[in-house]
């Protein structure tokens, strides 16, 4: 199970992610409407299976596809090896 944490600072969505990012992760309903920018912490996630990958992608592909500017910081070795392993993991963000 995901865990998220949000915090709003100069106009700047920051996200702070930990736990398993699985078939029950719904980013949508935890994270909420995003526009502008936003700042994913994934410092704390240790797991994602096949289902979280693909509801990771959808989620930040949809954001990106809306024009919000997407920066992930502190990516766990989990984290590393899905951007390494899956082309678009990122969905265009930095």
């Amino acid at each position: 199970m995901i865990k998220v944490e949000k915090e709003t600072k100069d106009g700047i969505l920051h996200v702070r992610l930990s736990g398993y990012v699985d078939e029950s992760a719904d980013f949508e309903k935890s994270i909420g409407p995003v526009s502008g920018s936003m700042r994913v912490n994934c410092k704390e996630v240790v797991r994602i299976n096949s289902v979280g990958v693909k509801n990771w992608i959808r989620y930040f592909q949809g954001l990106k596809n809306k024009g919000v500017k997407i920066a992930y910081s502190d990516c766990s070795t989990t984290m590393v090896e899905q951007i390494n392993l899956i082309s678009n993991f990122l969905a265009g963000g930095e």
